[in-house]
C-alpha cells in the first residue's frame, strides 16, 4: 500500500518498520517543533503586513550579512565593491539585480554596457548592464541558478576592473548550520547520548522502500537516497573509492555530497589514512555534515591552487572555518598546520618585501622629481636655442658693418 494511501485513514495504525521509517527520516532532516512551525506562520504574517519595515531589520541583522560586511572590510581598498542582500526577486522570479545607485553614477559607464561577473573560481559570466535602471538584466538568471543562489544569501561585489565585477557568495542557510553547531557547548558539557536502534532488518528496509514507490512525499526521497549502513567499514579495510562511504551516525550520506567531491574527500581521507568525520561531536545533521565535508574539500582545493600572491586573507578566512570544523570534531588539523604555514611565509616575504617597496616607492619619487628637472632643462635649452638661432641670423649684419667699417677710407 503506497504511503499517500496509508495516510488517508485517519484512525489507521503505523506498522513497526513504517515508525522506524519515519524516525529514520526525522533524524535525517533534523526535528521540526510546532513552535518553530508557529514562528515561521507568525514570521509570515509579519512580513505580508508590514514588509517595508521589518525587511531592513532582517537583511541588517542576517548572518550572512555580518559576514559579508565583515569580509568586505577586509578587501584592499583601491577596489571599490558593495554588498547585496538577495530577496526573492533576484534568485527565483524576476531575476533582475540592481546596484546602489551612488556606486553606479561613480564608478559605472553611463551608457549601456556588458558587465562581467567573476566568481570565485574564476569563471566569468558575461551580463546586461542598463544604466537607466541602475542594474542587470540579461545573463544574470544564467549566474544565478550556476551558483544555487538563494533568497537571503549575500553577495560581495568587488569592482577589479572596468565594468568587471569579482562576486563572492557568503551563504545564508550553510552559516547559520556551521554556527548554530559551532555554539555546541564544550565535550564536557555534552549530555549522555542516546543510542537508538536505527538498523532495520533487510526485509523490514526493503518493505520501507517499496511503501515509498514513486510517491514524491520528501520523505521517501531521504529514505531513497540515504540509506542505513549494514556494518561499519574501517578505513584501512578500504581498498579503493568504489568501497568508499560517508556514514554518519548510522547513514550512508554519499548523496549529500556531490559525487566530485566525495572523490577529492577519499583523497584527503587517504593522506590522513582515516575518515575525517570519525569523532564528530554530538547528534551530527546530516545537512550539516555534508556541507562541512564539501566545504572542507573547496577549501582543500584552494589550498592547492593558491600562490605567493594570493591575498593573505584568503588564509584567514579558510583557517576560521576549518578552526569551527575541527570544534566540531572535524579532523582537519593537517589542513590549518598547511594553512600556518603558508601564513608564516606569506609574512615572512611581506617583512623583507616592505622595506623593499618603500625603498622602490622612494625611489620612483626621486625619479619623478628627476624628470620633472629636466623637463624644466629642456624647456630652459630649448628658449636658448631659439635664442641663439635669431642672434646667428643678425651676425651676417654685424658683420657686414663690421667689415665696412673697417675697410673704410682713413
Amino acid at each position: 500500500m503506497a504511503i499517500s494511501a496509508m495516510y488517508s485513514k485517519k484512525n489507521s495504525p503505523l506498522s513497526a518498520s513504517k515508525k522506524k521509517a519515519l524516525e529514520i527520516k526525522k533524524r535525517a532532516l533534523g526535528p521540526r517543533t510546532n513552535k518553530v512551525q508557529n514562528r515561521d506562520k507568525k514570521k509570515g504574517q509579519i512580513s505580508n503586513g508590514r514588509k517595508g519595515q521589518k525587511y531592513g531589520s532582517v537583511e541588517a541583522n542576517s548572518l550572512a550579512m555580518l559576514r559579508a560586511k565583515e569580509f568586505q572590510a577586509n578587501l584592499p581598498s583601491e577596489f571599490p565593491s558593495f554588498i547585496k542582500y538577495m530577496l526573492n526577486s533576484h534568485v527565483a522570479r524576476g531575476f533582475w539585480l540592481s546596484f546602489p545607485k551612488k556606486f553606479c553614477d561613480s564608478h559605472l559607464p553611463k551608457h549601456d554596457d556588458t558587465v562581467i561577473l567573476v566568481d570565485e573560481k574564476n569563471e566569468e559570466f558575461g551580463t546586461n548592464y542598463l544604466v537607466d535602471k541602475n542594474g542587470l538584466s540579461g545573463g544574470w538568471k544564467g549566474f544565478s541558478i550556476a551558483h544555487n543562489l538563494l533568497e537571503k544569501d549575500v553577495l560581495v561585489f568587488q569592482l577589479i576592473e572596468p565594468c568587471k565585477f569579482k562576486v563572492y557568495i557568503v551563504r545564508e542557510n550553510y552559516l547559520r548550520e556551521i554556527d548554530a553547531a559551532a555554539a555546541i557547548s564544550p565535550p564536557e558539557f555534552h549530555a549522555d547520548r542516546q543510542e537508538e536502534a536505527m538498523l532495520l532488518p533487510s526485509s523490514e528496509h526493503g518493505l520501507a522502500t517499496d511503501q515509498c514507490g514513486n510517491n514524491s512525499d520528501n520523505g521517501c526521497e531521504v529514505l531513497e537516497r540515504i540509506r542505513l549502513s549494514k556494518s561499519r567499514v574501517e578505513f584501512k579495510d578500504i581498498k579503493d573509492f568504489s568501497g568508499f562511504h560517508i556514514v554518519v551516525d548510522g547513514l550512508i550520506i554519499d548523496s549529500q555530497v556531490p559525487a566530485h567531491f566525495r572523490a577529492k574527500y577519499y583523497v584527503l581521507c587517504c593522506t590522513q589514512n582515516s575518515y575525517l568525520h570519525d569523532h564528530l561531536l554530538g547528534d551530527p545533521n546530516v545537512k550539516l555534515v555534508a556541507g562541512m565535508i564539501t566545504e572542507t574539500v573547496s577549501i582543500a582545493d584552494g589550498i592547492k591552487a593558491s600562490s605567493i600572491s594570493t591575498p593573505s586573507y584568503y588564509f584567514e578566512i579558510w583557517d576560521r572555518s576549518l578552526k569551527a570544523f575541527e570544534y566540531l570534531g572535524l579532523r582537519v588539523g593537517f589542513l590549518r598546520e598547511r594553512l600556518s604555514k603558508l601564513i608564516n611565509l606569506s609574512c615572512e616575504l611581506e617583512n623583507i618585501l616592505a622595506p623593499k617597496k618603500l625603498e622602490l616607492a622612494e625611489a620612483k619619487e626621486e625619479m619623478l622629481k628627476l624628470e620633472e628637472k629636466v623637463l624644466k632643462a629642456k624647456h630652459v635649452i630649448k628658449n636658448l636655442d631659439s635664442e641663439v638661432k635669431a642672434l646667428t641670423r643678425k651676425d651676417s649684419k654685424f658683420e657686414l658693418d663690421f667689415k665696412a667699417l673697417a675697410t673704410t677710407p682713413w
